[in-house]
């Protein structure tokens, strides 16, 4: 699969997990491939064999909203000179930080591989799709009232579903124009997806994904290990000796400033405070290896 795998431009997610494991000389299983997913560490992709329909959409942070206020008349329960806080560059979050700042009317047509945005209903799909891996009881309830959302290299997109003719004449009364039928732009047609299942599409992971994410795993720093008894001991009878050996009595008064001052003068300075609390361990560690 290596020679091949520099020609392709993507891989379905069974050819990733394959992938990865090979190189990482380790197990990598499909649920992991979801759980990187959820955790923003690898971003997955659709591949949309057939055309969709969408929406181009922006967003907006949260707090770079702004507001107007609106004085309701004539509503119960709400006191007199009460008011609304009104946002007026944005339509209605997706989340707890990010609203929907725009939706453009046009609708266009989306094929091929696009990568999925994580935050809208995308994202809850990936969530049932790792509880199944993972063989777990759970049930991932996908809210209705969010949208689809899939990026490409500049633009974020809403996914659309598109009423038929009858559909939409129907909802408007069987509308006629002059005893004629008009014809009706896609735009008035189109609505939001509310799920990723809703339109045909592959899972898959684009190549430079995949090399990019196993270069993080690589570089990737080790955590720190804390040291055992055994360690710590040699390492103290190490400094000890290492000391000794540079002419230091332990035992010197001022010896604390004349260790503070070689490591000075070997550009690796640490503070009288730190030598001083690390004394009393090295004489003791010494003694204790005398008897």
């Amino acid at each position: 699969m290596s020679k091949l795998f520099k020609k392709k431009e993507w891989l379905t997610l069974d050819q990733a997990v394959i992938h990865i494991s090979n190189v990482l000389s380790e197990p990598f299983t499909l649920a992991n491939i979801y759980e990187f997913a959820l955790s923003g560490d690898l971003v997955l992709s659709v591949n949309f064999e057939n055309i969709v329909k969408a929406k181009k959409v922006t967003f907006i942070k949260k707090e770079d909203i702004k507001y107007k206020k609106v004085f309701p008349k004539n509503l119960p329960n709400i006191p007199e000179g009460g008011y609304f806080n009104v946002p007026i560059n944005a339509k209605h979050p997706i989340s707890r930080d990010c609203w929907v700042e725009n939706i453009e009317e046009q609708v266009v047509s989306l094929s091929g591989v696009w990568d999925l945005s994580m935050i809208g209903t995308e994202k809850f799909s990936i969530k049932q799709l790792y509880q199944q891996e993972i063989s777990s009881d759970i049930e991932v309830k996908v809210p209705e009232a969010l949208s689809v959302y899939v990026k490409g290299a500049e633009d974020t997109y809403q996914l659309q579903l598109l009423l038929t003719m009858a559909q939409y004449r129907e909802q408007h009364n069987n509308l006629t124009v002059n005893g004629l039928k008009p014809k009706i732009a896609d735009c008035a047609l189109a609505y939001p997806a509310s799920r990723l299942d809703e339109r045909d599409y592959i899972l898959v992971v684009r190549v430079k994904e995949v090399t990019r994410f196993i270069q993080s795993l690589e570089d990737s720093p080790q955590e720190d290990k804390p040291l055992h008894d055994k360690e710590r001991t040699t390492l103290l009878l190490l400094f000890g000796s290492m000391l000794k050996k540079a002419n230091f009595d332990l035992n010197e008064r001022g010896v604390t400033g004349k260790i503070r001052r070689a490591t000075e003068s070997n550009n690796t300075p640490i503070s009288e405070q730190t030598i001083r609390d690390l004394l009393p361990y090295l004489r003791d560690t010494i003694e204790l290896k005398k008897k």
